[in-house]
């Protein structure tokens, strides 16, 4: 993980994750090399700093360098929905359809610091990383991801 708060977080934190993927040749290790980042904390309703966390997925058995951190997620279910970079207003028909659900309720952390337990996926990141020496693609495309749960089903 990498994490940073202040301004452009998601670039600061991007750039410590990137350099240590590359570095690593996390694309030679046999890892799926995913990379899922979130608000943390969220930026404040009157506007201001804000921070980023990013991870990505490692071999069980790799060290890692501070200032990055090594933790463990557990994963679960969430509703997915794919975007192209900057449609980020589309968290709010993500939202609609968890809150509308017969099938799922939103199962998030009830905190604004790690944006509810929101995460956003950075889609073909194996390739980009393997391909991309340094940057991002020209078109990059995120999961917008919500936890969920089943619905308790009613007698």
């Amino acid at each position: 993980a990498a994490h940073y708060i202040g301004p452009d977080p998601e670039n600061h934190a991007g750039r410590l994750i990137a350099d240590f993927a590359r570095k690593n040749k996390l694309w030679e290790t046999n890892s799926s090399v995913r990379q899922y980042g979130f608000n943390h904390p969220n930026p404040p309703p009157e506007g201001g700093e804000y921070g980023y966390e990013f991870w990505v997925t490692i071999p069980e058995d790799m060290e890692v360098p501070a200032p990055l951190e090594k933790k463990h997620f557990p994963g679960g279910t969430y509703a997915a929905h794919c975007i192209q970079m900057g449609n980020f207003h589309e968290w709010q028909w993500l939202f609609g359809w968890a809150y509308e659900s017969e099938e799922y309720e939103i199962n998030g952390s009830g905190s604004p610091e790690d944006m509810y337990g929101c995460l956003e996926e950075h889609l073909n990141y194996y390739d980009h990383i393997r391909n991309t020496p340094e940057g991002e693609p020209e078109v990059c495309q995120l999961d917008l991801l919500i936890p969920v749960k089943p619905k308790a089903k009613q007698a």
